[in-house]
């Protein structure tokens, strides 16, 4: 079995000024990421390998995760996932090593929600910042993903985990 867990970055800054690919995590964001990952881990859903776009919005968040998932392996960056179509998602995927069968890609909307549908088959709600989509597939290699393959283990996004701790 695989798991693939589609991450959007966290909130970021949106001034204006700053070029896209630059933009950094909000105060929010950054909270946001490390409640999410916390949540991951009480789960204990944990990567063998992160992809992240290597935008800084997205890398910080994959950071951010990582250090809170007390994840050791190596982030693998890539410029692909930046401004792209989920043809160079499903590039990255199909490209997963097949020792991996736990793996975290940190990028964008509109193209993680239209891979999670493209995955799963269903019509779903957009992934707000910091959400996730995680997904499971009855395979042995990422290679073998096919469309309408994927069933959604669940949808989690920082709205509903920080509600839930503000009762507390």
């Amino acid at each position: 079995m695989k798991k693939l867990y589609l991450i959007r970055h966290a909130k970021s800054l949106k001034d204006g000024i700053t070029p896209d690919f630059v933009r950094p995590l909000t105060k929010r964001g950054k909270n946001d990421a490390k409640a999410m990952a916390l949540k991951l881990k009480n789960l204990n859903h944990k990567p063998d390998l992160i992809i992240s776009s290597s935008a800084k919005r997205t890398s910080k968040t994959a950071k951010i995760i990582a250090r809170y998932l007390e994840y050791k392996g190596t982030i693998k960056y890539t410029k692909k996932l930046y401004s792209c179509e989920i043809d160079a998602y499903m590039n990255e995927i199909y490209a997963i090593k097949d020792k991996y069968k736990s793996v975290f890609i940190v990028g964008h909307n509109d193209e993680l929600s239209e891979l999670c549908e493209y995955l799963s088959g269903l019509s779903l709600e957009p992934l707000p910042t910091c959400g996730i989509y995680a997904l499971k597939f009855k395979l042995k290699k990422f290679s073998k993903i096919k469309p309408n393959s994927a069933k959604i283990m669940f949808f989690e996004r920082p709205k509903i985990f920080k509600a839930i701790l503000n009762k507390f």
